[in-house]
């Protein structure tokens, strides 16, 4: 240490949060700790200009008269703010800013005095009256800006800004996240915070635009012309500032309530002030409606149509209109709540201009999540609807788009609605929706999953998971939503949520400015997410948002001008629940169902079908087991797991339960087939054989040869006269299908069926299989890889989740079946204690140990 020249040691201390532990180490780092020129720049190089005087006054201890002239000749600023709040922190009087901390106090009275003289040679007079220093004054001019009486003019700030060098001196002042209010009431002021070390950090920018665009009481006049002027102002200040595509979509949702505002975007769009046009924005605004329950009510509608009106509105019926658009507008209409008659859709579409209602239009409209009433759409259809001849549809072409709609609407859980008001105008709607689940769904999985290509939610196209809250562009593609394939372009499956544009981590600190951020960097224009929330909702999250360093909270306010952003309507029928009631829990076609939702992890549709209090539960099968296996996935295990332990019987497939159940929907399908049966696939991978012994043989049969695996030993000899095998043949009636065996045979068949395997007892092993064969996988991708490695340590590979989860599920079940086993030995052993009485069974005791004869 001591052979280190002087400017590592400086370099040293100033990587040292507590240099005074180091200056304790010997007498050489001592001397260089006191050095005036070393503390001056400890502080200036720890906490950055703006910040080194603040953070010296609070080291009393290091602060002295020659410090403090080389800080300030070493360019740390020194506002006259920061000399008000130290006077009065020092003295203990009442500031606009109370600091809890000693900080000043800790310097001496001659070392304070010394920095009162300089501040005094700086600045002049101070004015130290309570309510009197410079930090007070701007927060009041902020307080005032939006009324009519204001107290501080605009050149009182400028001077303390430009003349007394204002600025927030730390982080902990409420000050420091005012200042882009400040500047969005006065852009004129941002030149002179400029000056005095102020930089605006990107994620302020909306918050400065949002301010200036707030409503005012002001004439909606002179408000617009004040608006375009500050947003002009400050993008030729600051090169940085440009209105960004959110704070543009947010004004524009407030046509009618902040129409200064709105005319003050078009103004700024038809001069060349924007980086974007505003008609594309007024077109993702309106396709993003597409998805949430906001379109359907009136006050949106009318949002919508003044904005289609304004940017969007062709000149004649011909001109191109996006598609999208195109079906939002229609939206409005058919979606609307209350439901419009049919009378009074002409003369709302008439005036949009939208062109002739197709069929594929009014298909597009019904797949729609909030048009649950298919009939005024049809009944439109018929009366101003087109067909592809250019005629009025007829009944056979409206009949087809019925069935089509409703075989579409399948893959849309939120659909079960529009599938049972379909079912009943058109009675064929329900054979076609058969025809389309066995025919086309049921063999989708099985076959993927034997060409071993089946990935989680890309192939089962059922019961897909619905979405909750939408709120940004960019998630799903103009060609997704406009989808040529409905049952594919709608990822139920993804989470929509709102996108901020200042989203932090956790714990976070807040910097508005960094001096040592490079100038010159080149700006890269972020135009920014759209969200469906207003200018008003915006400003009211900003306000209300956590300061100095804390994380940021954001609190929803739901505006009755928009409604909910949720995809879903309000009281939405699923259509899995809709299959369940119509078809029963032993069809097949809700066994298709419920093989996607397996696949799909769907835990709403789950605890519909497995759940006693929704009904009849439907029966799991072992099938759904191998294609959890298969997916290596244990979302959807937990339902299934506590139908076991509920006792749910045991199947190797829906087969098994469907072949015996008299299902309607295989009879019906096999009509539309005519004659030609198509069987579900329900081994969609190779399966282990269960060895479960049937309970009782066939008559006429012979007695299958018991293996030892599954021979059961029992104390009852065939020809003896034991009372228990008496009372079994005297029974009359049971067991009347094996009268023509012999007597022996009939004992042991008699004894077996006393011991009957339980269902838990069959799921157990047949889950043991399935472990089994999760080993033999598990100990080959270990030998795998261990030889891809090569040499060295062994090559670590995790388990799949459905691999972990059988493990643990299957300890409880082994568990169960021993209780199980135990409850019903324990009523035989009852009357086998009877017989332990008998010379017999009486247990002599253990033979005494022969002790070990040793010689001397």
């Amino acid at each position: 240490m001591n052979d280190l020249p002087d400017e590592v040691l400086h370099l040293i201390f100033y990587e040292t949060a507590e240099p005074a532990n180091l200056s304790r180490v010997n007498h050489r780092l001592l001397s260089v700790s006191q050095d005036p020129f070393v503390r001056a720049n400890y502080f200036i190089t720890r906490h950055g200009e703006l910040q080194a005087i603040y953070f010296a006054l609070a080291r009393g201890k290091l602060l002295t008269p020659r410090v403090l002239d080389i800080l300030l000749a070493s360019g740390a600023h020194l506002s006259r703010y920061l000399v008000q709040v130290a006077f009065h922190h020092f003295f203990h009087s009442h500031s606009h800013f109370t600091i809890k901390l000693p900080w000043v106090r800790n310097v001496s009275l001659s070392t304070f005095a010394y920095f009162l003289s300089l501040a005094a040679e700086k600045f002049g007079e101070i004015p130290r009256g309570k309510g009197e220093d410079d930090g007070a004054i701007v927060s009041q001019f902020i307080k005032e800006a939006r009324q009519e009486s204001q107290h501080v003019t605009w050149e009182q700030v400028r001077d303390i800004f430009e003349t007394h060098n204002f600025i927030p001196f730390c982080e902990r002042d409420p000050l420091f996240s005012q200042i882009p209010l400040a500047l969005a009431i006065e852009p004129r002021l941002l030149p002179y915070a400029v000056a005095n070390g102020f930089h605006m950090d990107a994620k302020y920018r909306d918050f400065v635009f949002r301010k200036m665009f707030e409503r005012s009481a002001a004439p909606v006049q002179a408000h617009t012309e004040e608006i375009v002027g500050n947003v002009r102002e400050l993008c030729r200040l600051d090169p940085s500032m440009f209105v960004t595509r959110t704070v543009a979509a947010e004004v524009c949702l407030e046509p009618k309530t902040n129409e200064a505002a709105y005319r003050a975007l078009r103004q700024l769009d038809r001069g060349g002030d924007l980086s974007f046009t505003l008609r594309e924005l007024i077109q993702d605004i309106i396709k993003l409606f597409l998805r949430v329950r906001a379109i359907t009510s009136a006050t949106t509608s009318q949002i919508l149509i003044q904005l289609y009106t304004d940017f969007l509105a062709p000149s004649s019926t011909t001109s191109n209109l996006d598609p999208l658009v195109r079906r939002a507008m229609f939206l409005t209409v058919f979606a609307a709540e209350p439901s419009v008659r049919v009378s009074d859709m002409t003369e709302r579409l008439a005036p949009l201009k939208l062109g002739p209602f197709t069929i594929s239009d009014a298909a597009d409209v019904l797949l729609s999540a909030f048009v649950e009433k298919p009939s005024p759409v049809l009944e439109y259809l018929r009366r101003e609807g087109v067909s592809p001849s250019g005629r009025k549809p007829t009944s056979a072409e409206v009949r087809e788009l019925a069935e089509e709609v409703a075989v579409r609407c399948l893959g849309r859980d939120a659909k079960g609605k529009t599938l049972k008001r379909l079912c009943d105008i058109y009675p064929n709607v329900k054979p076609r929706i058969v025809q389309a689940v066995l025919g086309d769904h049921a063999r989708s999985v099985e076959e993927i999953l034997a060409e071993g290509g089946l990935v989680q939610g890309n192939c089962a196209k059922l019961a897909k998971q619905m979405g909750g809250a939408v709120c940004s562009e960019g998630e799903e593609t103009d060609e997704e939503l406009e989808g040529q394939d409905e049952d594919e372009d709608e990822d139920e499956g993804g989470d929509y949520r709102e996108r901020s544009t200042d989203d932090e981590e956790e714990d976070e600190d807040v910097h508005m400015w960094d001096p040592e951020e490079d100038e010159g960097a080149s700006v890269t224009r972020d135009l920014g997410a759209i969200s469906l929330e207003p200018l008003t909702t915006m400003i009211r999250r900003d306000e209300n948002q956590g300061t100095r360093g804390r994380r940021r909270y954001y609190h929803t306010y739901h505006l009755n001008t928009l409604g909910s952003n949720s995809r879903l309507p309000i009281d939405h029928h699923s259509v899995a629940r809709w299959i369940k009631i119509e078809f029963g829990s032993k069809s097949s076609v809700t066994a298709v169902f419920l093989t996607h939702a397996v696949v799909n992890g769907n835990h709403s549709v789950l605890n519909t079908y497995l759940h006693p209090v929704h009904g009849i539960p439907v029966p799991i099968t072992l099938k759904h087991f191998r294609l959890m296996a298969a997916l290596g996935t244990s979302c959807a295990d937990y339902n299934l797991y506590e139908r076991i332990k509920a006792g749910a019987p045991f199947y190797a497939s829906e087969e098994d339960y469907i072949s015996g159940s008299g299902d309607t929907a295989s009879v019906l399908m096999k009509k539309l087939d005519k004659g030609k049966a198509k069987a579900i696939k329900v081994e969609p991978v190779e399966m282990r054989p269960v060895k479960v012994e049937p309970v009782s043989p066939p008559r006429g049969r012979k007695r299958p040869r018991r293996s030892a695996a599954t021979a059961v030993s029992s104390y009852a000899v065939p020809d003896s006269d034991d009372e228990a095998i008496t009372s079994l043949e005297d029974r009359e009636g049971e067991y009347a299908e094996f009268r023509g065996i012999s007597s022996k045979d009939k004992v042991k068949v008699k004894v077996k069926a006393m011991q009957t395997v339980s269902p838990l007892e069959e799921w157990v092993k047949a889950l043991e299989e399935i472990n089994k064969d999760e080993q033999r996988k598990y100990r080959e991708q270990k030998k795998q890889a261990d030889r891809d490695k090569g040499e060295g340590p062994k090559a670590r590979v995790s388990k799949s989740d459905f691999f972990r989860s059988l493990t643990s599920h299957l300890r409880t079940l082994r568990d169960l079946e021993q209780e199980e086993r135990k409850s019903r030995s324990g009523s035989d052993g009852q009357d086998g204690e009877s017989d332990a009485e008998d010379d017999e069974y009486v247990c002599q005791g253990a033979c005494r140990a022969k002790r070990r004869r040793t010689t001397a």
